[in-house]
């Protein structure tokens, strides 16, 4: 999610006219949008000037909405490994008992007799 102007001077303590001049003399790259407005790449702006933000906490409200987003879909995934985790025990299980049932048959089929078994 790309940053306004505003948005960048504040992720950087800067002022807009600073991030401004930046922009004008080409220490940043951005576009403009349909409305004339800078849409600045975050990687962009801070390859260049560091994020006053060192934790996520104190973090600007986009990264800290992106952060609980991205908590809970591996929340979810975690879910769905323990879920998938206990249907492949319980497949494990019924092969075992299976494959033992199979093996058990077997053992215990009864010998068949040739032609010549009478002599």
């Amino acid at each position: 999610m790309a940053y306004t102007l505003g948005e960048a001077a504040k992720a950087c303590g800067m002022s807009k006219a600073g991030i401004a001049k930046a922009l004008a003399n080409n220490k940043v790259s951005a576009t403009k949008d349909a409305f004339g407005r800078w849409q600045i790449d975050p990687a962009e702006l801070h390859r260049v000037y560091p994020s006053k933000f060192s934790n996520v906490d104190g973090g600007a409200p986009q990264a800290n909405a992106e952060v609980a987003r991205l908590k809970a879909v591996v929340d979810v995934l975690e879910r769905l490994c323990r879920q998938v985790e206990g249907e492949r025990d319980n497949l494990r299980e019924q092969n075992t008992r299976l494959t033992a049932l199979l093996t058990d048959q077997s053992q215990q089929a009864p010998k068949r007799k040739g032609w010549f078994t009478h002599w």
